[in-house]
């Protein structure tokens, strides 16, 4: 069985953006879930990324899933010859509800001008960029809010073992 080649990157001038490049894969995942907002942009191939049959949405090519944290889903190949290339990225969470940062502010209120009377896409597309920009690099956290379970202290440590090691066979 190839399982393709699979590789974390965790750029350090982004803290909490977790990128997972998978090339060349046959593997299905079960239904699973995240603590955490996930992008997945499918390269090449194509898989279930819900369930077939259970209000399943499949994602090819070209095509970007989108996942909120707690949602449950899958990555299931209907056929063995299948090999799936795509990018998982884990999105930082904010760190606080309300923060004071002129910076910021700045680019979200150019954000709404622009949205507002320009009519240059260009202009829509920059303003868009930097806005996302500030709040990725200024306000944003590796750790999830969401609320964690109660774990036995061996599969705590598993988890962790696995999260340090993902790229390792």
């Amino acid at each position: 069985m190839n399982t393709g080649t699979i590789r974390y990157l965790r750029p350090e001038s982004i803290e909490g953006l977790e990128i997972q490049e998978v090339i060349n894969s046959n593997h299905s995942f079960p239904n699973h879930t995240h603590g955490f907002h996930s992008v997945g942009v499918m390269e090449a191939g194509g898989c279930y990324c819900r369930q077939p049959g259970s209000g399943s949405s499949f994602v090819r090519g070209g095509e970007i899933a989108l996942f909120n944290p707690g949602l449950v889903h899958s990555g299931v190949i209907t056929d063995s010859d299948t090999r799936l290339t795509y990018r998982v990225f884990r999105l930082p969470e904010f760190r606080s509800v309300v923060t004071e940062d002129k910076l910021t502010t700045g680019t979200l209120t150019e954000l709404n001008y622009a949205a507002s009377t320009v009519k240059s896409r260009l202009a829509l597309d920059t303003a868009l960029a930097r806005a996302a920009a500030a709040l990725l690099t200024r306000h944003c956290e590796a750790q999830s809010k969401v609320p964690q379970t109660h774990e036995p202290a061996a599969v705590k440590k598993a988890r962790e073992y696995l999260h340090e090691n993902l790229s390792e066979k």
